[in-house]
């Protein structure tokens, strides 16, 4: 299966307008040849979106490509084109708190993995600590793990993260398969770690964060509890 829609949010996920052609049209639903608007996934909230001004309702995953959805009679045909807009402060706040969620997620993995190396992608959830989910929204985040309390962790985490930011380290991202769309982010010495969401290009643009502990039901295994850790930053 190969894509028919570029998702040029991955070439530059700081592109605030792209000029586009509409491929196809099923109902309410549209496909374009090119798009910058991320659709929901790992966690990542889509963009709020507009194509010739208006608004895209929502969207969703087919396969590799990306159909949105417009109000009924849209009068959208195929071979349209016209600007997608993304509303860009809401997609950088959402970048940076998805970057923190996985700069988090690498952190504990190390830590309590005891290891010194690069974390690698076969690392996850297997060196000593497991993510239960992590959400992010243009407000904040959390990550929830399946561990006891954390709170006599977070110092050394908080303290990782905020020498992480500081050293303003590039984040290099890439195909891991080109052909079923899989990604990943890298920080050299750090993790790779796969992820199709959108990415900063470097660690300084997170700004300060601060993290704290809540003890929570978990919403994957309702019947376990989860330490969540939250993610806020000055945004």
């Amino acid at each position: 299966m190969s894509a028919l829609c570029r998702k040029v949010f991955w070439d530059d996920p700081y592109l605030c307008k792209l000029h586009t052609q509409i491929l196809e049209v099923v109902g309410d639903e549209v496909l374009f040849d090119q798009t910058i608007a991320y659709s929901f996934s790992g966690g990542q909230e889509s963009d709020t979106a507009t194509f010739r001004g208006m608004p895209i309702l929502s969207s969703r995953f087919d396969g590799l490509d990306i159909r949105y959805t417009f109000t009924a009679n849209h009068g959208l045909g195929p071979g349209d084109s016209g600007l997608v807009e993304i509303d860009w402060p809401r997609r950088s706040r959402l970048m940076r708190y998805h970057m923190l969620c996985e700069l988090v997620l690498a952190i504990t993995n190390r830590y309590f993995g005891k290891l010194e190396r690069e974390l690698v992608p076969e690392d996850i959830d297997k060196v000593g600590i497991v993510k239960v989910m992590a959400k992010m929204t243009d407000s904040g985040a959390y990550v929830d793990f399946d561990h006891g309390d954390m709170r006599p962790h977070i110092p050394f985490i908080q303290s990782e993260l905020d020498r992480i930011i500081d050293a303003d380290l590039p984040i290099e991202k890439g195909f891991i398969d080109v052909k079923s769309h899989e990604r990943y982010w890298r920080i050299h010495g750090l993790a790779m770690i796969p992820c199709g969401g959108t990415h900063l290009r470097s660690t300084r643009e997170l700004g300060q964060a601060r993290l704290s502990r809540d003890r929570t039901t978990s919403k994957v295994t309702a019947t376990k509890k989860a330490e969540r850790i939250r993610n806020k930053a000055g945004m």
